[in-house]
């Protein structure tokens, strides 16, 4: 078949995506809106989860799961649906008919409704209306023959090209066909608003040939067509998904389909549990294969530009490579055959003292009288006093005015001025090409919007991630408090009587627990866990090496003062036996782990932190200031990392590498 790549969602797309994120949107809380790019938002919503929404007008609305950079200021529309939606509770959200438009109304705190319509048809809008349907703002503001998008105008759904398929009779479509010209295919992208690929998936299904006539089809046929396609629906709607994105045999994207598709059966497929899923990994891709299409069309029409002066710059370049390549040759043989050369220029010199003139030492070489010269002399030329050799197959020129040494001295100078003039002739290609890569760029951003940039992939936050923490060596989770207020937090809601509270021999130290819940512990853990609160504690900032802390359990851990006596906020009572571990050496290692697309930060003691990643920074007491430190630990820890955590690194501020590092001083010992 005729691969053509799928660009934007279709209206079954949309009806899978509305099947499985209406039962989670219903009910759900708009949480927030971000204009992203152009013609790109993100919506979240926040229910039993959070769900982040992407919406690309004219192409595209999935969940996602990728964080994107947000602008710094929102744009006038995304603050009238920030100013509109947030906070309101999500009380209706549809597919219009069988069309590529998707419906969302919240219920207001006022009372009433607002109603945010998402168009895929055309090139897409985003409409904002009142209850009433009547517009208030839109992204794009049109006029148009069959309907208006401006404020104060009622709105009007796209009118559907041809007939609803979902309603559509056998009979209605014949009367279509016998007075289409075209072929199936085109007259069901016509009669039924299908798109061109849902077209040859019917046909295929209903074995029909696609590229017959439509007017030669008989009234079985097109019942059996209608059959088919409602056979995909109900599949659909019951649930027998089979998401997946389709590759060509080079492994790039051509589609991405709900169900199996009879059109791709000779084609690879990479499956998904969602449809949703499939949808938001297949435009990332094509995204990039996008992108990458477009800058080689505008690499092409701007190396056309360049074409003749760069081929003139190459020539250039390859006569001065030559020369180069030519005199260092000469020079190489001559020291290679140093005697050889020296005594045939003492001939030549012999044959003028004696009073032979230049014209006659040409005459000489012709007859010369010395059998080893006759071998190797070729000619000799009087006027420019130059005697040629012939050297393992080469003619050598020597000026018998030279010894054999200056000639070749004089020929490797001469190899070096070529060389230097051909490094000004590779700056000036480099020049051009710098040139080309500029105007590429240029011509890149007159050709599209900006691309939203993908900053890494948005994970569910455990409730830990919170408060400093790390797994131990043996696979146990160990946290600790940020400062007084978590402190209290992490011993009140989230630390068990079986579970080990540890803290630093030391006043003004977080509070750490290993959630062991009563299993062995080994001391390695617990000399982890040591490490983690005498770490972030006030020995840091003194400058201590080591330190000493103390573990109990956590029914020890009382926030009853005794009697008469007052606990401040974050401290807490230790009752029964202390269990001391000395000498615990202050070190923090920070890294960057890159897993299954995900990139996350580390910081914790080393010995547990080099079990997840090899790319991290071991930190201890020292005299850098904090923010250069941090500085130092993001270098060195993009100097190590994949391009994918890099780019997500460079977004990282020195605050936010900061902000896993004690407080004081620092040196950088790994």
């Amino acid at each position: 078949m005729n691969i053509k790549i799928k660009r934007e969602m279709n209206a079954l797309d949309l009806l899978c995506v509305l099947k499985e994120i209406k039962p989670k949107v219903l009910n759900s809380y708009f949480n927030n809106a971000y204009h992203l790019a152009e013609n790109f938002f993100l919506f979240k919503f926040r229910g039993e989860e959070t769900l982040n929404l992407l919406f690309e007008a004219g192409k595209r609305i999935h969940l996602t799961k990728f964080d994107f950079e947000k602008p710094r200021m929102p744009s006038p529309l995304c603050t009238f649906i920030r100013k509109n939606f947030n906070r309101c509770r999500v009380v209706y959200v549809s597919q219009y008919d069988f069309d590529r438009v998707l419906t969302l109304k919240v219920a207001t705190k006022k009372g009433d409704h607002s109603v945010m319509i998402l168009e895929l048809v055309g090139n897409g809008n985003l409409i904002v209306t009142d209850s009433s349907l009547v517009i208030r703002t839109a992204l794009k503001r049109l006029k148009m023959r069959d309907r208006s998008i401006l404020p104060g105008e009622s709105y009007k759904f796209p009118p559907l090209r041809g007939f609803n398929p979902l309603e559509v009779q056998a009979s209605a479509v014949l009367d279509f066909f016998k007075s289409f010209r075209g072929n199936v295919a085109q007259a069901l992208t016509r009669a039924l608003n299908l798109s061109g690929e849902l077209a040859e998936e019917v046909c295929a299904r209903a074995n029909v040939d696609k590229s017959r006539k439509a007017k030669s089809l008989e009234i079985s046929e097109v019942e059996l067509i209608l059959q088919e396609f409602s056979n995909i629906i109900d599949s659909i709607r019951e649930g027998c998904l089979n998401p997946q994105i389709i590759l060509d045999e080079d492994g790039n994207v051509v589609s991405v389909t709900p169900i199996d598709f009879k059109i791709y059966e000779n084609f690879r497929a990479e499956y998904f549990e969602t449809c949703n899923e499939a949808l938001d990994e297949y435009f990332s891709r094509l995204a990039k294969y996008e992108e990458e299409e477009l800058r080689e069309k505008v690499r092409r029409e701007v190396e056309g530009k360049f074409k003749a002066i760069l081929e003139k710059q190459f020539e250039r370049l390859s006569e001065l490579e030559s020369e180069a390549l030519k005199y260092r040759g000469w020079a190489d043989l001559i020291m290679s055959n140093l005697d050889l050369a020296q005594r045939a220029i003492d001939w030549v010199n012999g044959l003028v003292k004696s009073g032979a003139s230049w014209g006659e030492v040409a005459r000489h070489v012709s007859r010369i009288e010395d059998e080893f010269l006759a071998g190797v002399i070729d000619s000799f030329d009087p006027k420019g006093k130059v005697l040629y050799l012939r050297i393992n197959g080469q003619v050598v020129p020597l000026s018998v005015q030279l010894s054999a040494a200056a000639n070749a001295s004089s020929f490797y100078d001469k190899a070096k001025g070529f060389l230097r003039r051909a490094e000004r002739a590779r700056a000036a290609i480099d020049e051009v090409r710098l040139k080309i890569e500029s105007e590429v760029e240029q011509a890149l951003k007159k050709a599209v919007v900006k691309p939203v940039k993908v900053i890494g992939v948005v994970r569910k936050r455990k409730w830990y991630e919170n408060f400093r923490w790390f797994i131990s060596s043996d696979g146990f989770l160990v946290v600790g408090g940020r400062d007084a207020s978590q402190n209290e937090a992490l011993v009140r809601k989230w630390m068990k009587p079986n579970d080990i509270f540890i803290h630093a021999e030391i006043h003004g130290g977080p509070a750490v627990i290993v959630k062991c819940e009563g299993k062995p512990v080994s001391e390695q853990t617990l000399r982890e866990a040591a490490q983690l609160a005498v770490s972030y504690s006030r020995a840091w900032a003194v400058g201590l090496e080591a330190a000493s802390a103390y573990w109990v359990y956590g029914s020890q851990v009382s926030k009853k003062p005794p009697s008469g006596e007052y606990l401040a906020k974050g401290a807490f009572m230790v009752y029964g036996k202390r269990n001391y571990l000395h000498d615990i050496s202050l070190r923090i290692a920070v890294g960057v782990k890159f897993e299954e697309g995900v990139v996350q930060l580390l910081a914790g003691p080393p010995s547990a932190v080099s079990r997840f990643t090899s790319n991290f920074v071991v930190l201890a007491p020292g005299s850098l200031d904090r923010d250069v430190a941090a500085k130092k630990v993001k270098s060195l820890l993009l100097e190590r990392c994949s391009e994918a955590a890099g780019e997500y690194l460079k977004k990282l501020s020195i605050s936010d590498i900061a902000s896993l590092m004690p407080k004081g001083g620092f040196r950088i010992i790994r």
